[in-house]
């Protein structure tokens, strides 16, 4: 079984969000070692997401959800500027979030430290 970390960033053109994928990026092989794949998601029509990726050079996935619903049913969809509130989930290998960090900040976002020390936490005893 495999665990995911989702990130819900605001969009290509957010610094933070860019400075948070490139963090996840340099960690991506450690996450997979743990059973972890990263998904991150943005309202960002999916060409965009496809540019960014590739600019950036990231190994997972951007996932474009225009119109914020899959945003909206995690909870962390912001109306009035229709894109999502920085935030990462961490799902055990079972389905169970096993942590949720949810931001007012584009700033305020997690380490790299603390994403693997969670995604540690959550790993399903062998």
């Amino acid at each position: 079984k495999t665990g995911a970390v989702v990130v819900f960033y605001r969009g290509h053109w957010c610094k933070q969000c860019r400075k948070q994928l490139k963090e996840l990026e340099e960690i991506r092989t450690q996450l997979g070692q743990r059973g972890f794949e990263i998904y991150a998601v943005s309202t960002d029509e999916p060409s965009t997401s496809a540019e960014l990726r590739k600019k950036i050079g990231l190994g997972f996935t951007l996932l474009s959800d225009e119109g914020g619903m899959t945003i909206n049913a995690w909870g962390v969809y912001t109306k009035e500027h229709d894109l999502a509130r920085p935030s990462v989930f961490v799902i055990a290998p079972g389905g169970v979030i096993a942590y949720r960090y949810v931001s007012d900040s584009p700033a305020d976002r997690p380490t790299p430290t603390v994403l693997l020390e969670q995604a540690a936490k959550a790993q399903s005893p062998e």
